[in-house]
């Protein structure tokens, strides 16, 4: 298991928050490059781990959708988890143009633009 979580949160190509979280402690350091609330992980909420899970569900399809199951088979995933659902589909949504890179990651919007799919 990795002792650090590491990521973008990104618009189209530019990044908008950088955020590195230590799991063991549960510390987290973000350091935000825009003042657009929408574009922040945080935006003006303290940085918890809480919080960070409310940020990943934002960005997943809903629980409890009548597809669920369907859409966690096609991810290759068992339970609906956040963490888990926004790794396979970088959080990238239909209705903006935001989306989540991963550390070891080189992907480009393009590359995780859902209306590309």
């Amino acid at each position: 298991m990795h002792d650090k979580l590491i990521f973008d949160y990104m618009n189209k190509d530019d990044v908008c928050s950088h955020v590195e979280v230590d799991l063991t402690t549960k510390q987290i350091l973000c350091e935000d490059f825009t003042d657009v609330k929408h574009h922040l992980v945080f935006a003006k909420r303290p940085h918890t781990i809480d919080n960070l899970n409310f940020f990943f569900q934002t960005r997943c399809f809903p629980r409890g959708r009548e597809d669920e199951k369907d859409i966690l088979e096609f991810l290759g995933l068992r339970q609906y988890n956040p963490l888990d659902i926004v790794r396979k589909t970088h959080g990238a949504m239909h209705k903006d143009f935001c989306w989540i890179r991963f550390e070891g990651e080189t992907l480009k919007w393009e590359d995780v633009n859902p209306k590309n799919s």
